[in-house]
């Protein structure tokens, strides 16, 4: 049996928003009247309400906005002046960004190239690293002063290049290669505007030695390079070796001795696994483990203290896409997990939990009466998951799992309550 014990009186800090995502679900509408129009609605209506409040835009593989954003796609000739405003092509990348930072939500750009899977056509490094911080200045300006028939986003973050250390990334350059490219462009951005945030290295592999990682904080604490965030990555379906991972990046944060306090953004991660040869194995990204991880890392970065992360993505047309069917028709079972995530992270608040039994994890919330709960246990076993709220206010309690999508199972006042689970399953409750 898994044992959840509640204590909503006592506190344990901010949420933060650990469900951002990577890119935004630009388009979502549907036929009126189509055949699958009550799912579409379900899809909106969730989507409207995680409002994923944290986005990392980086090169969109489809939805309208194809080859935009990366540097190379737009500034299309390395040769040209990089002064003149009609070398850049920007009108995807303009109604993409301008898409993603209606609302309120906090928009970090990535400024670099895209990872190429085969051949190397657009991600090598670049030839003359000055101008390619005085482009890359541009794009910035084009984002938030309107430079070239631009606009005014306000974007905040901006991230230089992505996962140096993996070779579909970087494949003619050194470690020692990346880490003086971002120092021009930091440099260049924040001769621009001090008050924008860079960061990066979006580093790759975090379970092995870090020497990427390790380096890149060393190489900016002893040259003085401006760096207010740090961001990392994370595949994989085990969310204990996340968090291990997580405090670990923490750790060499620490260590680093930087002169400022820097954020931490896991700011790539799913689950997913790779093969021999490096590539992706996606198959329970769309299922109730995916649905069981997701909620699983959501919960462990909140306890690793993570600033925020970003899930990779939210294009269902991709196989790591795993939150919404093809073309937007259907929420998946891994949504529920960002719902009831939101869910908490409205609540402001999280509170301390006792959590007894291997693989389960639990969060809860707490806004005066209006308290929340989410458990995930990932594992493929019959059990049950006995629950103490320690309070009798009434609750709503409902479970994703391979038969059921967020089903209600019960409505309750016990302070204790028992529910039976047949194998990967998130439950969340809620107060009425």
């Amino acid at each position: 049996m898994k044992r959840i014990v509640c204590d909503f009186n006592k506190f344990t800090g901010k949420i933060n928003p650990q469900h951002g995502a990577v890119n935004w679900p630009i388009g979502y509408v549907h036929a009126e009247g189509a055949p699958d129009s009550a799912d579409c609605d379900r899809a909106n209506e969730i989507l409207r309400e995680i409002n994923f409040p944290f986005t990392r835009l980086k090169e969109p593989y489809n939805r309208g906005y194809v080859k935009c954003l990366e540097i190379p796609f737009v500034f299309r000739d390395f040769s040209k002046d990089e002064s003149d405003p009609k070398n850049y092509y920007f009108y995807n990348t303009t109604n993409f960004v301008k898409d993603a930072a209606n609302g309120k939500r906090k928009v970090m750009v990535r400024l670099g190239a895209p990872r190429e899977y085969w051949k190397s056509r657009y991600n090598n490094k670049p030839t003359d690293y000055d101008k390619f911080a005085r482009i890359c200045r541009n794009v910035v300006r084009h984002i938030n002063d309107g430079w070239a028939n631009g606009i005014k986003a306000g974007v905040k973050y901006f991230e230089i290049w992505n996962r140096a250390d993996d070779i579909k990334c970087w494949p003619d350059g050194s470690y020692e290669d990346y880490y003086r490219l971002y120092e021009r462009v930091a440099r260049e951005i924040k001769e621009l505007h001090p008050r924008l945030k860079v960061g990066g290295p979006a580093a790759a592999f975090c379970g092995g030695d870090n020497a990427f990682l390790k380096g890149f904080l060393d190489y900016v604490a002893k040259n003085n390079v401006p760096c207010d965030f740090v961001t990392w990555n994370y595949y994989g379906e085990d969310a204990a070796e996340a968090f291990r991972q997580a405090k670990e990046v923490r750790k060499l944060v620490r260590d680093a001795k930087l002169p400022k306090k820097v954020e931490i953004f896991n700011d790539e991660w799913s689950c997913i696994t790779l093969d021999e040869t490096g590539f992706v194995q996606a198959k329970n990204t769309r299922n109730e483990k995916g649905a069981a991880f997701d909620a699983a890392f959501l919960m462990q970065m909140h306890k690793a203290k993570m600033d925020a992360c970003h899930y990779y993505e939210l294009n269902p047309g991709l196989p790591w896409g795993g939150l919404l069917g093809k073309a937007w028709k259907r929420p998946l079972k891994p949504i529920y997990a960002f719902l009831g995530f939101a869910r908490l992270y409205a609540l402001g608040q999280s509170v301390k939990t006792t959590t007894i039994g291997k693989n389960t994890y639990a969060m809860a919330a707490a806004n005066g009466e209006k308290q929340a709960l989410m458990i995930s246990v990932t594992e493929d076993k019959r059990n049950e998951v006995e629950i103490n709220f320690a309070s009798s206010l009434e609750r709503k309690i409902y479970i994703v799992d391979k038969e059921n999508d967020f089903a209600e199972i019960m409505t309750t006042s016990e302070e204790k309550v028992t529910v039976k689970i047949k194998g990967h399953t998130v439950i969340f409750a809620q107060t009425v």
